[in-house]
């Protein structure tokens, strides 16, 4: 299992890019620098009306498959 940690500061029009389907991946760079992409339907829990701000920690198996992902303080 492999952990990412990063922070997002995706706006609201921006979430709503991925929603419509214009975009339908996230691509970050994590805490350690390497770059990380993944399905922002993933981030749906997140969405507040300001759009997905905050650190996050990322869970993936051996496949790079999500496991979890969370937001830390």
């Amino acid at each position: 299992m492999k952990i990412y940690k990063f922070s997002l500061n995706i706006s609201a029009n921006e979430m709503e890019l991925h929603y419509s389907g214009a975009r339908k991946y996230v691509h970050i760079t994590g805490i350690n620098g390497r770059s990380i992409q993944f399905p922002a339907h993933n981030l749906r829990q997140f969405v507040s009306r300001d759009g997905v701000h905050g650190k996050f920690e990322m869970k993936v198996d051996e496949n790079n498959k999500l496991i979890d992902i969370r937001q830390v303080d």
